[in-house]
């Protein structure tokens, strides 16, 4: 079975997007359990936030790894598919881990749709 990253810079691209995720969607969930203050993510505006991060940043930490992704290999991957990239890896992880907490209090299971 063929991987859906093409190369090294694209499956580094991914451990990028883990990263951005668990920070964005593990300190929402963190910050709902505690009674603070927190962003309730749709699953396409998660997307949106995390691509344009991916997109402006010189360079991006990946998820349990001391290496970095510079903006010149981001880039040179390509615009579109670093978008693909990024929707994929978000939406399989959706899927893949559940609703968020705050779908599950609101009372949806939209994961896997």
């Amino acid at each position: 079975m063929q991987s859906f990253y093409k190369n090294t810079r694209e499956q580094m691209l991914a451990l990028a997007v883990d990263k951005l995720y668990n920070d964005e969607i593990g300190g929402n969930e963190n910050s709902m359990m505690d009674g603070n203050e927190y962003y309730a993510w749709k699953e396409d505006e998660l997307v949106d936030s995390i691509y344009h991060e991916v997109m402006s940043k010189p360079y991006l930490e990946l998820d349990d790894s001391w290496d970095l992704l510079e903006a010149k290999h981001i880039h040179f991957i390509g615009k579109k598919r670093v978008r693909e990239i990024v929707d994929h890896r978000i939406k399989y992880r959706h899927a893949k881990e559940g609703s968020w907490l705050w779908e599950k209090e609101d009372g949806k299971d939209v994961a896997g749709c």
